[in-house]
């Protein structure tokens, strides 16, 4: 090493040699760390891809933090009357849950300025967790004002003196109000006595799962008590199926009738147009998102053209084969303008199947002010917010009813909905997911970034709500939501040094 007088200035040959010297060493530590952390949990990697994983009964998987597409799981479907008496274990499953747990009166969820899909969700994550820890359910909503319900609109709610979202929705212990699918399948199980006791077995079988406390419990049965305890949170009225009914308007493909379609298979389209998205800066995407794209905060939110969709909805049929008939529940912003572009873009997929929708006023989506700025639907500033309301609420219900599921599962309507169809299926429902996240991933998050970070069920399904007090990442707006890499490391370390 030569040094000038009075300098301390290395030769380019001595900083090339300590540079290397340094990345040896890093290296080195390293693989040494590696190393150790087999000799002392050698199942560590192995439990954290396995943490999210789910296994259905006849062997398809789905890893719900890392895979946007499950739509192979398609083939592990139930058909015929095996669905009905799945759909009867669910009913069952619930009624168990409700009677078996205590209703913790007085505790009453609030939010009244939410739109439902955010609302659905958040509701479903606290009822959830509570029953888990405590073996308790909130009594309910609260009775309470919101800007999304008009209850002056609706005799029952007056008569009944219910306000804000506790007009559409009952009580968390009171009776399900079973739908059309639900009834016939409570029918086939009350005429057949081997159905019955082979639901019945079933039952007490899945709810111990669902209670199992001692660690063992499968991603596959925490995914069905979430989706269960949803559905018990987002228990409608009477009166909002009978508007459901007024509402819903069906286009039957060539030569079918109603009574032709309960053993057709049943997928929800979830496509965002709107507010939703951010579509005037740059126009629709052509292709689905990856897992590795980046996060959409309010703002900066992509839409994604009509045959990214049909391309999934395709898949499906495919998979199905072309004797097994397709029903599509289409739920989208004037959701009528959109059946019209696939009538007309896309005749020859458009009448293979049978399409349903809620045909809601046009002019119920035309939200904007006069100054031609942005109004979003959860604005104050947006006249026709309790319209909207009832709109939400009844799309919600519409798109539950999919055993597949294609759309947007980082939006919280669409994850809201997923979750709905999985508790009314009660089995896991595949999906395809054109955002690029995946159920355990939120819209704001660069989910590829945080998928490491996702070290459980509770953290996959439960994490949003569970830290919405605590401030947003420095440079949300550009890269999204961070919050969850910081709070899974301490569960990391919490579980190796655990184990």
């Amino acid at each position: 090493m030569r040094f000038r007088r009075g300098s301390t200035t290395m030769t380019k040959g001595t900083q090339r040699c300590l540079k290397l010297l340094y990345y040896v060493a890093s290296g080195a530590l390293v693989v040494g760390l590696l190393i150790l952390r087999e000799m002392w949990f050698p199942d560590f990697d192995m439990a954290i891809q396995a943490v999210t994983l789910v296994e259905m009964e006849h062997g398809c998987k789905c890893d719900l933090t890392y895979d946007t597409d499950c739509l192979k799981a398609v083939s592990c479907l139930e058909v015929g009357n095996k669905v009905k008496e799945n759909i009867a274990r669910g009913v069952e499953v619930r009624r168990t849950i409700k009677s078996a747990a205590e209703i913790d009166e007085g505790h009453e969820l609030s939010f009244p300025e939410e739109p439902f899909g955010k609302g659905a969700q958040h509701m479903a994550i606290m009822s959830f967790l509570k029953w888990r820890k405590d073996h308790q359910l909130p009594q309910g909503m609260m009775n309470e004002e919101s800007g999304f319900v008009d209850q002056q609109k609706y005799p029952y709610c007056v008569e009944k003196d219910l306000r804000g979202k506790l007009c559409f929705v009952s009580e968390f212990g009171a009776s399900e109000n079973l739908g059309e699918m639900e009834t016939k399948a409570m029918e086939l199980y009350e005429s057949n006595p081997k159905i019955q006791e082979r639901v019945n077995r079933a039952v007490v079988k899945e709810y111990n799962m669902l209670r199992d406390f001692d660690g063992t419990i499968s991603p596959y049965s925490y995914l069905l008590g979430f989706a269960h305890v949803s559905k018990i949170t987002f228990n409608l009225r009477h009166f909002v199926r009978k508007l459901y009914k007024k509402y819903l308007k069906t286009i039957y493909a060539n030569g079918k009738e109603e009574s032709d379609l309960d053993d057709a298979l049943k997928v929800s389209l979830h496509v965002r147009r709107g507010d939703a998205c951010g579509h005037e800066k740059h126009g629709y995407e052509k292709r689905a998102s990856d897992l590795y794209s980046p996060a959409q905060p309010s703002g900066n939110r992509k839409c994604y053209e009509t045959k990214v969709y049909l391309k999934a909805l395709e898949r499906v049929r495919k998979l199905v084969g072309k004797k097994r008939h397709i029903v599509v529940y289409v739920s989208t912003d004037a959701a009528g303008d959109l059946i019209e572009e696939i009538q007309n873009s896309f005749p020859s997929i458009f009448k293979k199947m049978t399409w349903k929708y809620l045909d809601f006023p046009r002019d119920l989506f035309d939200y904007g002010d006069n100054s031609g700025e942005v109004v979003f639907i959860e604005s104050p500033e947006n006249k026709k917010r309790a319209g909207l309301g009832e709109t939400a609420v009844l799309d919600l219900f519409h798109i539950s009813h999919g055993q597949v599921f294609i759309g947007n599962i980082g939006s919280r309507f669409g994850k809201a909905g997923w979750f709905q169809a999985s508790g009314r299926y009660n089995t896991f429902v595949p999906y395809y997911s054109v955002d690029g996240k995946s159920p355990c991933c939120d819209i704001d998050e660069p989910c590829g970034d945080v998928a490491p970070y996702i070290l459980s069920m509770e953290n996959c399904l439960a994490f949003t709500h569970t830290h919405d007090i605590y401030d947003l990442n420095r440079g949300y707006w550009e890269v999204g939501n961070l919050k969850r890499r910081r709070f899974a490391r301490k569960g990391l370390f919490k579980y190796m040094f655990d184990a």
